[in-house]
């Protein structure tokens, strides 16, 4: 553990300075201390062996007076440092720590004034890069919330507060403060006038919080100033192994061979043996359900997932008498107590009060519906609605394997669950539940604030799912209408529009008397019942006794086993039942944006977090709330900079305008809310509740209030915030509503729109105006059918035959207001919403439709809205000199040119021809070696083959092609190596054709081109490099070695293999990456680079040490291995596992039985060609010759 202290000391000089500072040093034992506010012009060394002793080396920056000033001092023993940079306001050094790894250290003491601090983000954020660590630290005199500061003025949202809070997100800057006082800084004041506020920080940024995975920041006691010292900790978690808990991976599902294994034993273990493949594998312990598959950003994925393990991870509580607990095994026993207890009755039993008389009780006809026998058709209903990806129980079983391979388990699923239904008894087994602790809030270090969250086996998931569904169907009447949540068609909403029609009513009452309200919160009541009590409720209602006896078997007596830091507690037998379970909105959103890990994104992984989470944080606030355009405002000023530049903080080219990007997908945009709009649109659903007069609680009083006027959504001034917004949508309300009619009784023949959505009073013609109509329509309904003749008396005969069109209602129900395009009564909010907006004219809606991954369908709307940054676009905006190709073709580089004309993508086309037309079995409606010479035409056929089939996979292959070539123009503009056009062309083929390769077993411990990952997957070289994978084997009768050389288009140019007597692998390994440096130099001086790939990591790591300190090289054969990295203008050596190595394993198991050797004028073994050679690039690349 590496300890860092930073502090405001308000004076270096002061004896109280000194004293409390080698008290901190000497319980901590720092290897760095900061110092702020030193007031210090010149620091000799003379001062700092009288602040903090002799052996500490020193940086500073001078006060100004007694202004001021910054001293870094650190212990040359364990850290070296390098001074960068030395302003006024902050210090930047490169530290290097225990593990040799550089890292960047700020300092920061900032100004009061923001237009002065921004000196230190300008000045710091040159030294920050996504891939060195770095820590920053220091006094940043701004606050982020209202949770940083008590007392004073309430905090406002300022420019100030905003730029601190961008440039946090633009580095992807990470706040660990985890223990002590809650605001660092005190102006010691007395009364009314004193004020706290949270100014010191501690920031790491992600990559530093991979090295150091366990590090946290407390504050420490406020001594000797008026600031807190901080105190950072940099260690790793340790975690703890989960025993043999088996738990199933949903990659398995992608594997034929897992259906095979789950086939011949499907409960057993055996299918621990599947390999998993990277991005789902992560993506599932990440838990991040919004990003769909398929589009590649596992380095996201780990972030995200090795962030939650930190999260998730307790490093201290404190007990009832607020001790200190920071061992594993004591917090365990504290958290085991406490719900221990907490899971017994409070009250002891017999105790119950006599109920009030129900409300409502259970009918014959709803006891008979609760008590049906169940089925295998309910049943597999609710398997089906299972969700996927979510934590399993005990069983280790979750909905993705029960739904995956239903077809083999669904006879043991039902018979055991038929067989619960007729017995009504549950194996106490089911019941076993593992629980999760989530904290409530930040900085949760007792017991009592973190909330327990069951994880029931699946079995028990399902069980309860059919128990639920039918409890859905005779709930609402037995239920209180102010009970808003957990009941269907009840929203908790309801409450919080009362609840502001009320503070309303006491902001504008000029009551003498006054008026007062009160706020009830039965804390924790579902925890403080007991099973006598709920099964007297269940009586009480009328609830029938089979009904009853099965959920009392599925809620009495569970055991409850809680997970701590990978810890399993004994199991505890609970006694009564366990509850299985406004902010700011900027601050949401910023927080989302601020995840470990998000900046590693691609554009289209972007697109999904905002249309998947961002734009949905303030759905809820604004669908019942007055939300200021201001915020709304910010809120998508926040979005615009997050899509484009991947944070909130960089203004960079905004490639298309706002307006067109904020636009249903079909209308030409990304799908992306204007939160003015939708704002409007959600407030809807209220004002069709009120005009309907729906019976929810809250609209009798508004109907009370509001509703005689006059026209009815009109406003008069001193009205409700909530009933403005109610009428500013009230238009779109009485342009799409109708009577659907039952009986007809409270429908208006005139007056109320029951044949479309205008009243017929409002029609000029097809009425006989000589005879008055009825009032209602039920003058025209004869027992439920449309009375013709009393029809034609009134009306055209061409109205008459539209009438009896209209359906009925059935059983002679009440007339229902519904949403005129879908006949429902909830407003389609969605629809409402697109139909807004205008498709004609769109020329992008079928890139929405082709079947392909995101990334290919964002680029593609990029292309269609000519928004790539080519040489032409940037120069027409004055934003380059540059105008012709990067190729070399000495022609303008314009869209058409670069993806039509250009001979770089003329070939990838060509190649991609060839490929199509052996393996494809689709017709290809499109010939990709005669293609048009303009863009718009392309994206036209591609548009046109696309809607002929929209399986098209010309089509698809296409889209992945055109990517690959402007990533190819990317790195080539860059000065990076980059793919070839057949490397292109295999890549844009296999995106789409992965599945067609799975039914060989062959195929399925590889992982294959789409995963691009080189721990992995094989990954072909840059262009101008080779790569050679070595292995070694071993038996018992000795060892062989095995090295294969590829170029960058994943050829094969030599292969060798020989025999080594010795049975210890290491060696076999070492001389295999020799084996490897000597086949490799007949090729030194035809390419640039070389790269050494083998699947052992002690043997990389020798390896890779050498290279660091080639003056150790203790053998000659290591001299003869770095002389061949040398001979090179660029290495490297990388550790793959072993399906990313498969060829050169097969090359060194060859080698038992005789020398391998293979060179480009031979032929390979068949049993060779027919292994997949780690990629489909070489698999390809052997079927068919360029």
């Amino acid at each position: 553990m590496i300890n860092i202290i930073s502090w405001n000391c308000r004076g270096a000089r002061k004896p109280a300075t000194r004293r409390y500072l080698k008290a901190l040093i000497a319980a901590h034992s720092p290897v760095a201390v900061c110092l702020l506010e030193t007031r210090i012009s010149q620091v000799s060394r003379r001062d700092v062996d009288r602040l903090i002793g002799r052996h500490w080396d020193y940086t500073y920056v001078p006060s100004e007076g007694k202004s001021g000033g910054i001293i870094l001092l650190w212990l040359s023993q364990f850290i070296s440092t390098t001074v960068l940079t030395v302003q006024k306001q902050f210090l930047v050094a490169n530290i290097s720590l225990s593990n040799k790894e550089k890292w960047v250290f700020a300092v920061v003491y900032a100004h009061k004034d923001y237009l002065v601090r921004r000196h230190i983000w300008d000045g710091i954020s040159v030294h920050l890069n996504d891939t060195t660590p770095a820590i920053l630290t220091g006094d940043f005199n701004c606050i982020l919330s209202q949770a940083d500061k008590k007392g004073g003025k309430p905090f406002t949202e300022s420019l100030a507060v905003h730029e601190f809070a961008s440039w946090i997100t633009s580095h992807d800057l990470h706040d660990l403060w985890d223990e002590g006082p809650c605001y660092t800084w005190c102006n010691n004041k007395r009364g009314s006038a004193r004020i706290w506020a949270r100014l010191d920080r501690i920031f790491l940024n992600a990559t530093a919080l991979s090295s150091f995975t366990g590090s946290r920041v407390s504050h420490l006691m406020r001594i000797a100033s008026d600031h807190c010292p901080l105190l950072l900790q940099l260690m790793n978690i340790t975690f703890q192994p989960q025993g043999a808990r088996l738990k199933f991976e949903d990659i398995w599902l992608s594997y034929d061979s897992a259906r095979t294994v789950v086939l011949q034993a499907w409960l057993i273990a055996e299918y621990n043996s599947c390999l998993t493949r990277q991005e789902i594998w992560w993506s599932q312990r990440a838990k991040v359900r919004w990003l769909s598959e398929g589009d590649r950003n596992t380095s996201f994925f780990h972030r995200m997932a090795t962030q939650r393990k930190r999260d998730s991870h307790i490093n201290f509580l404190f007990n009832d008498n607020q001790q200190k607990i920071e061992t594993d095994q004591a917090m365990m026993s504290l958290l085991f107590t406490f719900f221990q207890s907490k899971w017994q009755p409070s009250i002891p039993a017999g105790c119950s009060p006599a109920f009030p008389a129900p409300r409502a009780l259970i009918s014959s006809a709803q006891a008979s519906a609760l008590t049906q026998p169940v089925t295998y058709d309910e049943i597999n209903r609710v398997v089906q609605s299972l969700a996927s990806n979510r934590a399993p129980g005990v069983d280790g079983i979750t909905g993705s394997f029960v739904k995956g391979y239903w077809h083999i388990t669904h006879n043991d699923f039902c018979a055991a669950i038929l067989n619960f239904f007729e017995t009504n008894f549950m194996p106490p087994r089911w019941k076993d539940t593992l629980v999760v602790l989530v904290p409530k809030a930040q900085h949760a270090h007792q017991p009592h604030q973190f909330r327990p969250i069951s994880l029931c086996s699946t079995i028990y998931k399902i069980v309860a799912k059919i128990l639920v569904n039918r409890m859905k169907e005779v709930l609402n009447p037995l239920i209180a209408k102010e009970q808003g949540a957990f009941v269907p068609e009840r929203n908790i909403a309801d409450n919080c529009i009362l609840a502001q029609e009320m503070m309303h009513r006491f902001r504008t009452s000029d009551s003498i008397t006054g008026l007062m309200a009160l706020k009830i919160d039965m804390e924790q009541a579902y925890d403080c019942m007991r099973w006598d009590f709920l099964l007297s409720m269940f009586r009480h209602f009328g609830f029938p006794k089979i009904w009853i006896n099965w959920v009392m078997a599925c809620i009495q007596c569970p055991r409850f086993a809680f997970m701590f830091n990978g810890l399993k507690s004994p199991w505890i037998t609970a006694a009564k039942p366990v509850k299985n379970d406004f902010a700011n909105l900027i601050s949401k959103i910023r927080s989302q944006i601020s995840l470990w890990g998000v900046r590693m994104l691609s554009l289209a992984g972007r697109l999904t977090l905002i249309n998947s989470v961002l734009s949905s944080i303030p759905v809820y606030v604004m669908s019942h709330t007055f939300v200021p355009q201001s915020v709304l405002y910010a809120i998508e000023q926040i979005i615009r900079h997050f899509l484009w530049n991947g944070t909130v903080n960089h203004y960079g080219l905004h490639y298309v305008n706002w307006e067109k990007i904020a636009k249903p997908k079909l209308a030409g945009g990304l799908g992306i809310h204007q939160f003015s709009t939708w704002s409007k649109v959600l407030l809807v659903k209220l004002a069709v509740q009120f005009y309907a007069n729906h019976q929810t609680l809250w609209v009798p009083f508004f109907q009370a209030k509001y509703g005689n006027r006059n026209p009815i959504f009109s406003l008069k001034r001193g009205d409700s915030y909530i009933w403005q917004m109610i009428c500013h949508s009230g238009d779109m309300v009485l342009q799409n509503l109708k009577r659907k009619i039952g009986n007809g009784l409270s429908c208006s023949v005139l007056h109320d729109p029951w044949i479309t959505n205008v009243p017929i009073i409002r029609w000029p013609t097809f009425i006989n105006t000589l005879r008055d109509p009825p009032d209602h329509v039920s003058e025209f309904l004869q027992n439920g059918i449309w009375n013709e003749t009393k029809l034609l008396q009134h009306f055209d005969a061409a109205l008459v035959k539209r009438i009896t069109s209209l359906p009925c209602l059935q059983n002679s129900a009440h007339d229902i207001w519904v949403w005129q395009s879908t006949e429902t009564e909830k407003p389609p909010t969605s629809q409402v919403y697109k139909n807004l907006f205008s498709v004609s004219g769109c020329h992008t809606a079928w890139v929405w439709k082709l079947r392909t991954q995101p990334r290919f369908q964002t680029f593609l709307w990029r292309v269609c809205m000519d928004s790539l940054p080519t040489f032409d676009w940037l120069t027409s905006r004055r934003l380059s000199v540059i105008q012709n190709c990067p190729w070399g073709c000495a022609e303008p580089e314009n869209l058409s040119h670069i993806f039509c004309n250009c001979p770089f993508a003329k070939n990838v086309f060509a190649y991609l021809g060839i490929i199509l037309n052996q393996f494809s079995s689709q017709v290809l409606y499109v010939n990709p070696a005669f293609l048009p010479a303009n863009i718009h035409d392309l994206l036209q056929l591609m548009a046109n083959s696309m809607t002929r089939n929209r399986h098209c996979l010309i089509t698809c292959c296409l889209a992945a092609a055109l990517y690959f070539i402007w990533q190819a123009r990317n790195t080539k503009v860059h000065g990076q190596p980059f793919l070839s056009p057949r490397v292109i062309a295999i890549q844009s083929f296999y995106q789409h054709t992965s599945k067609n390769f799975q039914s060989s077993e062959n195929w399925v411990s590889t992982s294959l081109l789409g995963c691009n990952n080189p721990l992995l997957s094989w990954k072909p070289p840059p262009q101008s490099w080779l790569k050679i994978n070595f292995d070694g084997a071993v038996r018992k009768e000795g060892a062989a070695i095995g090295a294969l050389i590829r170029n960058s288009e994943g050829q094969l140019l030599h292969a060798k293999g020989t025999f080594l007597s010795t049975q210890a692998i290491n060696i076999a390994e070492l001389h295999a990456a020799f084996l490897a440096a000597d086949l490799v130099k007949p090729w030194i001086s035809k390419f640039q680079g070389v790269w050494f790939e083998g699947d052992s990591e002690h043997t990389i790591q020798q390896l890779q040490s050498a290279v660091q300190r080639p003056y150790q090289a203790s053998t000659s054969e290591f001299h003869d291995f770095l002389s061949v990295l040398a001979s090179f203008q660029h290495f490297k050596i990388s550790h793959v596992y072993r399906q990313a190595n498969m060829a050169a394993h097969y090359v060194a198991s060859s080698s038992f039985v005789f020398n391998f050797c293979w060179e480009q004028d031979m032929s390979l073994p068949p049993d060779f060609v027919a292994i997949p050679l780690e990629g489909l690039q070489c698999f390809v690349l052997k079927c068919f010759s360029f």
